[in-house]
Formats: structure tokens, C-alpha cells, sequence
């Protein structure tokens, strides 16, 4: 959307406006500065088997509830301490989240295997699905040796 200047000769509040009366107009109103989110940490366990991957349900009530996702413990302000596979980077309305994709060889909580083909149809909020595409990509790329 362009920005228009102001028409302050054809308002007919020119007489009551102080960004008239002050002579910068275009200053007003002033932006309100944004108030920094703050940041979370997550973990997203990774169990893949075949052409389907281990899903569950996120608890009912809360943020992202009763949605499909990746297993994984509750989110932290402190980073943590694992290797992960991809980093899924997300941000909400009121703090932003680096959910670390770790692999796992056995499959966490109740839950089942979503063929990787169908993966649409499991609903995934656009974190999960974030984290999916990053751990898919991360697969596909060689791994550098230690």
C-alpha cells in the first residue's frame, strides 16, 4: 500500500489538529515500538521408520491443542542440550520458538505412523510441518563427519 502525504489544506479538522499545527504532519500518529517476544526452546522427537514417521496428539487444551504433531516435552526458555537433525524456527503472537528435530529410534508417547506420502492429511499446524520438511531436507543432505 503507498503512503500518501497529507492533505491538511483540504481537512476540515486542520484547526483542531496539532501535526498541522506542529508542521510535520507526516509524523503522525507515531509508530508504536514493538515490544520484544520473547524466545522458547523445544524439542521434537524424530522417529522415523520406512516412508512414515511416529505422530501424536498435542494436549486439549493449550497452545496448538488436541493438533497432530511431533512428540516432544514442553517448551523452555532454556536451550537444549542435544544434537539435532534441523532446527524448525517458528514465531507466535507472543514469543518466538526454535523447535530442535531430534532423532529417536523408538517411538514417543501414544500416538501412530503417518505415511510421509499422506502427511496432508494429518492436520500438521505449520510448525510440525516446518519441522517435518526441515528433518525430510537435512536427510536428503550429507552429513559432515566429525
Amino acid at each position: 500500500m503507498a503512503f500518501l502525504p497529507p492533505a491538511c489544506s483540504a481537512c476540515a479538522l486542520q484547526q483542531d489538529c496539532t501535526a498541522a499545527r506542529v508542521g510535520t504532519p507526516e509524523a503522525f500518529p507515531a509508530k508504536a515500538t514493538k515490544k520484544e517476544r520473547p524466545h522458547r526452546f523445544g524439542i521434537a522427537w524424530w522417529c522415523r521408520r520406512g516412508d512414515a514417521v511416529w505422530l501424536t496428539r498435542r494436549p486439549a487444551k493449550g497452545l496448538l491443542g488436541a493438533m497432530a504433531a511431533l512428540p516432544g516435552p514442553d517448551w523452555t526458555e532454556e536451550r537444549p542440550a542435544a544434537n539435532p537433525l534441523a532446527i524448525a524456527r517458528h514465531g507466535f503472537t507472543h514469543f518466538t520458538l526454535d523447535l530442535f528435530v531430534v532423532p529417536t529410534t523408538e517411538p514417543a508417547g501414544d500416538g501412530w505412523w503417518q505415511e510421509l506420502d499422506r502427511l496432508s492429511e494429518a492436520g500438521l499446524p505449520t510448525l510440525y510441518r516446518r519441522a517435518v520438511d526441515a528433518a525430510l531436507a537435512a536427510e536428503r543432505e550429507p552429513r559432515l563427519a566429525a
